[in-house]
């Protein structure tokens, strides 16, 4: 039975390619057994009209299923196919087994060969590797490029974030991104995420990079269409060993910087639509639905910034949370308001607004 059609070829390779295993000799007695398996590229365009290509050795004549899964195991497409001993391989041109494109993200391999006598084997390495802390290489900021640069050991997900020492967060510019092994180098604008505040001029500047490995068999697909992690049977990784990585194991579909508003109830406006401060001011901060339970059940701390200094912090935040700010000997003029909502988990959000004092009340 053939399923996806449109999405994957198999077929045995007759002449060596880039990333082909090379032969080698079996024994009649040896049990049926996948080997150097491999992939080229470990990241494409389904747009752009490209393609990876799968490429592995068999020992013996079997019936070979090649499926490839979203990171929670959620089947995307799959090729079944009778196979003789030697090098085979699969394309995959980026497609469901309906023939549409998928988004971008990760996406995972596996192999199932069978014989005849009903003795099968499996190739899944998200059995086995993934979700382990990586230790980046070589990362270096120039501030006068703008560039951040740092050299991945392992395809993995990668967080950068912007703050100032020693717990103030102002942006994050990699959001738990899959990105393959090797050099990298971002550029960065040198502003915080609402663009008013510009950190790179900051003595304080502090800039934070983490990552974890992705499985062995992952695929990176690229694309405009954004990272679907929004599966109504969950999206957590099968990641099955303990003393892995935090957020290895986190839900993707939560695991991301977090949404939330800030608003001030009981003020009026000026003419560009800023908060009129005045004595004692009511802030509250509410979390964007999407958000909300998450956050709730995992607990959560509320931190509040003046022009970028500490104003106040409560450890046991509450939606909606309620600050009652006191402006009084605040100077006049036009100031920043940011907030830091901090999960517990290591889940973040940031916010950054501007309101206006007019007295000096």
């Amino acid at each position: 039975m053939m399923v996806g059609l449109l999405t994957l070829q198999m077929g045995c390779a007759t002449t060596p390619k880039k990333g082909e295993p090379t032969k080698e000799k079996w024994t009649s007695e040896e049990a049926l057994a996948i080997r150097k398996v491999g992939i080229f590229p470990k990241s494409f365009w389904p747009e752009k009209g490209e393609k990876t290509t799968i490429r592995w050795t068999q020992n013996r004549k079997s019936d070979t299923t090649l499926e490839i899964r979203k990171e929670n195991g959620e089947l995307v497409t799959k090729l079944e196919k009778w196979y003789s001993e030697g090098g085979c391989e699969a394309s995959w041109d980026g497609r469901d087994a309906l023939g549409n494109l998928v988004s971008s993200g990760v996406y995972l391999y596996s192999l199932r060969s069978q014989e005849r006598s009903g003795h099968e084997v499996l190739h899944d390495p998200s059995l086995t590797s993934g979700g382990e802390e990586l230790k980046v290489d070589h990362f270096t900021f120039d501030r006068q490029k703008r560039t951040l640069d740092f050299i991945l050991p392992r395809a993995g997900r990668v967080r950068l974030r912007i703050g100032l020492s020693p717990f103030l967060h102002l942006r994050t510019l990699l959001n738990w991104d899959p990105m393959e092994a090797g050099a990298h180098t971002l550029v960065w604008d040198g502003l915080d995420g609402s663009g008013l505040i510009r950190a790179i001029e900051h003595p304080d500047l502090s800039i934070n990079l983490a990552a974890f490995a992705l499985p062995d068999n992952a695929i990176l697909v690229q694309g405009s269409r954004k990272e679907d992690v929004s599966h109504s049977v969950g999206s957590s990784p099968k990641y099955l060993r303990s003393g892995l990585y935090l957020h290895a194991s986190h839900d993707r579909a939560h695991c991301h910087d977090i949404s939330f508003q800030v608003e001030f109830p009981t003020l009026e406006k000026d003419e560009r639509g800023l908060p009129i401060l005045q004595g004692k001011t009511l802030v509250r901060v509410q979390l964007e639905d999407k958000d909300r339970n998450f956050m709730v059940n995992q607990r959560f701390e509320v931190g509040f910034f003046v022009d970028t200094v500490f104003l106040f912090e409560e450890e046991e935040g509450q939606d909606p949370f309620n600050y009652e700010w006191n402006t009084t000997g605040l100077a006049r003029g036009e100031h920043l308001l940011t907030v830091n909502v901090i999960g517990y988990e290591d889940h973040l959000g940031v916010k950054t607004v501007r309101v206006m004092k007019k007295d000096s009340q």
